[in-house]
């Protein structure tokens, strides 16, 4: 789950995502802020950041056996573009075993696939 929080300066976002923070992380909880810049206009760079931090904090909190667990079901939904997806997004790699870090890079080359749905 997620959100996000707007509204104008001065008016307590800043406060409430404090006070909600602590209470997330002791749930067991990610917490990722963000201010995203209306002027750069380039709000999708943002949340690729959000989720590469995303990925820094579940590699630092989770055991090895969290980890694989995490990773099986990351491969299980995305196959064979996960490789694309670690192109998008560098730290996925790192939620990844070293074993299976280089034969996940050496399986996407330069190729993209791509699935209907």
């Amino acid at each position: 789950e997620a959100f996000f929080i707007g509204g104008f300066s001065g008016s307590g976002k800043t406060r409430l995502v404090e006070t909600v923070m602590a209470l997330v992380e002791i749930s067991g909880g990610y917490v990722i802020k963000l201010k995203f810049d209306q002027v750069k206009g380039r709000p999708l760079l943002e949340l690729i950041s959000a989720f590469n931090e995303l990925c820094s904090l579940i590699r630092k909190k989770k055991s090895p056996q969290e980890l694989q667990i995490i990773v099986d079901q990351l491969t299980e939904s995305v196959g064979s573009d996960l490789s694309m997806l670690g192109r998008l997004l560098p730290n996925v790699y790192s939620l990844l075993p070293r074993g299976q870090l280089k034969q996940s890079r050496e399986q996407g080359g330069n190729r993209m696939n791509f699935q209907s749905v």
